[in-house]
C-alpha cells in the first residue's frame, strides 16, 4: 500500500464524520498526520467541524497588519 492510499483511507472517514468534501478532509488528514494546525478561511467548514480533536484555526481570527 502506498502512502497516497493511506492518506485517502484517512480522509474518507473524516469526510463522512464531518460532512465535508473529500478534498477538505484530505487537508485535515494531512494536517493531523504532520501534527500541524489546519487553517481555513471557510466559515461553513468551521461550523461543520465544530470542536474537533485536531488543531483547527480560522484565518479570520488573525489580525490584518
Amino acid at each position: 500500500m502506498t502512502q497516497q492510499n493511506n492518506a485517502a483511507e484517512e480522509a474518507l472517514p473524516l469526510a463522512i464524520q464531518y460532512g465535508c468534501s473529500a478534498h477538505d478532509a484530505a487537508y485535515i488528514a494531512l494536517a493531523a498526520r504532520f501534527s500541524v494546525p489546519f487553517v481555513t478561511a471557510d466559515e461553513t467548514l468551521m461550523r461543520k467541524l465544530g470542536k474537533p480533536e485536531f488543531d483547527l484555526r480560522f484565518l479570520g481570527d488573525w489580525p490584518v497588519v
